[in-house]
């Protein structure tokens, strides 16, 4: 039997045991650490990316810290709270539209030979108001042929200002012109403006920026420069540019319209 003890390079108890507890000394140490280090060792901080992590299931019943009633959960409905349950709940949203921001209302005197007068408004957008002519009355003055001093037409002259203005005026008559002003916050697509003076009898063509006729309006609102009931106008909008502005007769002092022709979105 070969003799392993008396061979260079043995292993011996003393060398390899030091410790004499049977288990070579070696075998005790993880790179120089040992059992009991490696076992109550603090970890290293390390992270994962979503694309590491596989099987999560995140089914969220809350919505800071509200439940989520899912019982009417369908195709185009969206999520609100309802006050009532305390529930967050599927709804069907309400279809977008215009809303309105403010109506002022008020009358415009003018005097004398005041052939326009302003008034002062609170701030609007002008590029979502528009004016609506509400009728005017002879305050004083004899009776007769006083059409033209007393028939005004309005405007919007800026954010804070409107304007009444007649063609003809004497001390005796007054006219008092009501008003109100409509704003809208939101719905408004296009408000195009202007005033014109008929080019003679019959139909004035005037050309606007194209609109969606089935979503536009038009306000308006004359003087006469004259009393004859011939004088009185009408105007319509013909197709996407186009207005008609018609008189039955002309004269030396043809009345003027004012008009706005409001676009819904």
């Amino acid at each position: 039997m070969t003799d392993f003890g008396r061979r260079a390079g043995d292993m011996k108890k003393s060398v390899y045991d030091t410790n004499g507890d049977g288990v070579v000394d070696n075998s005790e140490l993880l790179e120089g650490s040992s059992k009991a280090a490696v076992q109550t060792h603090t970890p290293a901080s390390h992270g994962h990316g979503v694309a590491d992590i596989s099987g999560i299931v995140h089914d969220a019943s809350k919505i800071a810290g509200v439940v989520i009633n899912d019982a009417a959960k369908a195709d185009q409905k969206v999520l609100a709270y309802d006050s009532g349950t305390d529930r967050i709940v599927y709804i069907t949203p309400a279809a977008s539209g215009a809303a309105l921001q403010s109506i002022q209302s008020g009358t415009i005197l003018l005097e004398g030979t005041d052939l326009s007068v302003t008034a002062a408004i609170s701030s609007v957008d002008v590029a979502k108001s528009f004016i609506i002519h509400l009728g005017q009355t002879q305050e004083t003055g004899a009776n007769g042929p006083v059409v033209a001093k007393v028939l005004c037409y309005l405007e919007i002259v800026n954010a804070t200002t409107i304007r009444a203005v007649r063609k003809l005026a004497t001390a005796d008559v007054t006219s008092l012109v009501s008003f109100i002003v409509v704003e809208f916050a939101t719905g408004i697509n296009s408000i195009q403006r202007g005033i014109n003076e008929p080019t003679g009898v019959g139909d004035t063509l005037i050309t606007v920026t194209a609109v969606d006729v089935a979503k536009s309006f038009l306000t308006a609102s004359q003087n006469s420069g004259s009393g004859h009931s011939k004088h009185f106008m009408s105007i319509k909008i013909t197709n996407s540019t186009t207005l008609a502005l018609r008189m039955m007769a002309g004269g030396a002092l043809n009345p003027k319209l004012s008009w706005e022709l409001v676009e819904f979105e």
